[in-house]
């Protein structure tokens, strides 16, 4: 669940750091979930 938040809260507070924080973020959950061929909790990926 805190981990949920905190992807989320990078959506919603974009404009606070111009995106970038956003882009990285995707693509480093991008790569944590494919090197472990995981599946995102559905709160995720609202």
């Amino acid at each position: 669940k805190l981990c949920c938040d905190a992807v989320k809260s990078l959506f919603l507070n974009e404009g606070k750091h111009g995106g970038e924080a956003t882009v990285e973020a995707v693509e480093l959950v991008s790569d944590l979930v494919k090197s472990h061929d995981c599946q995102l909790h559905p709160d995720c990926v609202e």
